[in-house]
This record gives C-alpha cells, structure tokens and sequence, in this order.
C-alpha cells in the first residue's frame, strides 16, 4: 500500500459526469484546491458527495492526475455497493479526508506495538538485577568471576579468560584475542568479514616475538604485523611490517621499521626506516623507487642524487666513436621548450611551466638512423637498444590493456651531447 498523503481543508466543487477520472471546478469557500495543496500523483482519500443528487456518493483512494483531474485509483465505499459510481451530470463536492479503514488499520497497528512492548518490559524484568549489595570496584582483577548465561542456566568465567582492566589503567588478555576469529594463533587477529577488491577476506596479526627474523642479526626481537589471506598464507598476502623492540648491536641498539612486500623474503624486497630518520632498501641494489606507470611527481631534495661511479665496477669501453657523435651533434638540433599535456589540461596554455629537453623517439629514431640502435617498428615500439639513456617499458593494467612509456637518462643524455661538443671543440676523443 503506497504511503497517503494528508493535507486540511481541500474541497473542490465538481460538475464532472461518469466512473473516470472527474474534472475539478475551483474550491469552496474556506477551502484549498487540490492543486494548491497536493502534490501531483500523490496518493490520498477522497470523499465525493453529490448535492444535485444527494444519493449520489463514495470515498476511497486517489491521486491528481496530468490534466488536474481526480484520478480514482481505488474505490472504499459507494453508493454502488462498493463499486465506482457512474456519476450523473449536476453539482457535487471533492473532497480530501482521512478514510475510516486508515483509522482501523493504524489502531491495530498500535495495538501491535503496545504487545509488543509488554513483552519486552516482561523479558526486562526476567534479567538478571543488579546487585547493590557488594562493594564498588574501579577494575577488575584476573582472580575476579564474571556471570553469563549459558544456554538455561548460568556459568561463572575468570575475568583472567576476558580482556579486562587492570586498577593500572591497563587492558590485559591473558590469551589470544580474537576478532572475526574464533581460534587466534597468534596474540592479536583481526580477520576480515568481507572480500577486499574482489580477493579473500584478509586478516591482520600481531605475532609473539620472533629472534632472528631474516634481514636481522640473531638475537633482535620483533613485533610482526601480518596481512594474511583467507587461507591463512603470507605469501602475495601483503605486507608485513617488523617492529625492532630490542635491536641487535649491529643496528646500533635503535629502533627501526622494516616492511616486506611478502612474509619470507625479508631481505630481498624490503625497506627500512631507521630510528635515525634514514629511509633505505632492505638490502643493496634491489629494488627501484616508483615505477614506469607509478611515478613521483616532483622529487624535492637540497642536493642532487650521488649515483655509482665506482670504476672497480665498470667494464670500461672508452669514448665515442664516430657514428655515436654524429648522432649526439644530431641531437642538439632536437633540443627545445615544451610543456606536459597534463599540466595544460590542469592549468591551462599560459599557466603550464616550460620545460626543457628531448622527445625520446627522436633520439631513438636518430640513433637508429646512424645504425646504432634498431628502428622503431610500424606500431611504435622499439627493438633492441644497449644504450641506457634510451628507455622504453611496457605495462598491463588491471583490464588487460597494454600500456608503454617512451623516456631518457637525462644526464646519461647530457654527458653524451657534451662529448659531441667536445669533439667539435677538438678537445674529446674518438674512438678507432
């Protein structure tokens, strides 16, 4: 049944003939008209009664239609016997009202409630009192017994059994706690009631302390804070985070944070943040920071990045040789101003910064020109390519498309264009 809508004083003459919908002429004295008063197809009693012909009558449920007519949607009562009345020409009044079937329901309706809150206060009155007979006590102690209900009868359980507050003002739970999670292995599991982008629930754990953990000097004590999957593995789970509560010497007696990308291979695929404020890899030369499809946006550093040089870690080749300088005085040319798409699109053509540089498949085409590289194919993409200032990766994203990023070494790029200077100059070398 559709909810009704109410509203005083509405009563429109009519002059309408038959059992449709019936035209409505203008308020009485002292009333509204429906238009005035009631929303289009809003739902309501109406009570019609003819004064041509007194004889003439019916109520029930309605609604204003498009044209502004009475819309007879349900008939309640008539003088048909329930059944439409088939109106005969003359005067007759429209009226909004509120049916006697609406009173009989909504009195049944509260009769309902009031059982039902009898009952309550009756299920009320059965629970256990509250006792003012004993002492008060700020906390509660682990020798203390709670009360429960269990089933039909009552059981008593150790508060040792519960997380409960010690007068210290700290929460103790002599056990695993549990949350989502019936039987906990380990001190604290947090587990998921849902799935997480279309994976299974996951579940966090603080585990007992761990010596010895990989990545870490026998001996230093850990905290583990474990993401784990439904089935209960670590591994592709998420992230593992490692908290140092007593340090090795090796780590200078400090408190770190270590993460790992998986629960075993600690050492690999890590990152540590130091206690003094130092923020590495795990381990030496593992890992990049951001990637082709994930990449900072601006670094902000007071000095520039130090990168490796070390000659006991080169295979030395030597300068330049020809075709190699003739493409670096080819490159010059290409040198210019731009600005990024997205920051036209963000700040508009005037606001967007100026950069300087290259575009990648230029200096790709002119190294492929000179016989130094292979040629982009016919749908853009590289082939084989041993210089490291020319860089080119390829990605798939969560839908399966195929996605690529054309980009340079910029100061690999610089040094090589410097030498072609130089040669110029006829102060660099060439190579035989």
């Amino acid at each position: 049944m559709p909810s009704l809508f109410f509203a005083d004083l509405v009563r429109e003459r009519c002059v309408g003939t038959g059992s449709g919908a019936l035209p409505l002429a203008g308020a009485l004295a002292g009333h509204r008209r429906f238009a005035d008063a009631v929303p289009e197809e809003a739902s309501f009693h109406y009570a019609i009664a003819g004064v041509t012909h007194p004889g003439e009558w019916e109520t029930g449920t309605g609604a204003i239609d498009g044209e502004g007519r009475l819309r007879r949607d349900g008939v309640a009562a008539s003088s048909n016997g329930g059944a439409a009345v088939d109106f005969s020409a003359g005067v007759k009044t429209v009226a909004l009202i509120a049916g006697a079937g609406w009173y009989a329901v909504t009195d049944a309706a509260l009769a309902d409630q009031d059982a039902a809150l009898a009952g309550y206060e009756a299920a009320l009155a059965g629970k256990q009192p509250l006792s003012t007979g004993h002492s008060s006590a700020s906390a509660v102690e682990a020798s203390d017994a709670v009360t429960v209900r269990r089933g039909g009868g009552w059981v008593n359980v150790p508060a040792a059994a519960l997380v409960h507050q010690r007068s210290g003002g700290g929460f103790v739970c002599t056990g695993n706690l549990g949350v989502g999670e019936e039987a906990p292995g380990q001190r604290l599991v947090v587990r998921g009631s849902s799935a997480v982008d279309g994976s299974a629930p996951v579940a966090v754990e603080i585990s007992d302390a761990q010596a010895g953990a990989a990545g870490w000097t026998n001996g230093a004590v850990f905290a583990a804070l474990n993401f784990r999957s439904a089935d209960n593995s670590v591994a592709g789970a998420g992230v593992r985070a490692q908290v140092a509560a007593a340090m090795p010497v090796s780590h200078g007696g400090a408190t770190d944070l270590k993460l790992s990308a998986t629960g075993s291979a600690l050492l690999d695929r890590s990152v540590v943040l130091e206690s003094t404020g130092r923020f590495r890899p795990g381990s030496d030369n593992s890992q990049p920071l951001g990637w082709t499809s994930s990449r900072w946006s601006t670094v902000h550093a007071a000095t520039g990045a130090i990168q490796t040089s070390d000659a006991r870690e080169k295979a030395w080749r030597g300068p330049a040789d020809a075709a190699e300088l003739r493409a670096a005085r080819r490159m010059l040319g290409e040198l210019g101003f731009f600005q990024w798409h997205d920051a036209i699109a963000l700040k508009g053509t005037d606001a967007a910064r100026r950069h300087f540089g290259v575009r990648a498949q230029a200096a790709w085409a002119i190294m492929a020109e000179e016989g130094l590289v292979d040629p982009l194919d016919a749908d853009g993409a590289p082939g084989a390519c041993p210089y490291a200032f020319l860089c080119h990766d390829r990605w798939q994203d969560a839908d399966g498309e195929w996605h690529d990023r054309f980009g340079v070494r910029s100061d690999q790029l610089a040094l090589f264009l410097v030498a072609a200077l130089a040669a110029e100059m006829g102060l660099g070398e060439i190579a035989a």
